[in-house]
């Protein structure tokens, strides 16, 4: 019911049937995403700590799937400034698979400016 309705941005409000299931992601993940739709604000300290790259990787996919655009947007950038030059391979696949153009560009760009490095 949260996500029907008509002109509702969510895929899961489209006739075809989108399923995402919440259980798949960290409940710090969850928190953030509704802190987010019913707050406006997004809290950032599950983003920060041991689990920062997963939880934010994860808020990254879980608001791509639902379609939540400006979310989305602040987790790529998130995941973006949280990567190492090791991390590029992945993360280039990553954004292709979510269509996250923000995070691709941060990849190429931390890849193009380290050009010299072993």
């Amino acid at each position: 019911a949260m996500f029907q309705g008509a002109g509702s941005g969510f895929l899961e409000s489209h006739s075809s049937g989108a399923e995402v299931s919440l259980m798949e992601f960290p409940l710090e993940v969850a928190q953030i995403l509704f802190g987010y739709l019913y707050h406006g604000r997004v809290d950032e300290r599950p983003l920060e700590g041991a689990d920062a790259t997963s939880n934010s990787l994860d808020l990254m996919c879980l608001a791509d799937q639902l379609g939540v655009p400006r979310l989305f947007e602040f987790a790529q950038l998130w995941v973006a400034n949280q990567q190492d030059l090791e991390d590029c391979s992945e993360m280039l696949k990553l954004a292709s698979r979510h269509r996250a153009d923000l995070l691709e560009r941060a990849t190429l760009s931390l890849m193009a400016a380290n050009l010299d490095s072993p």
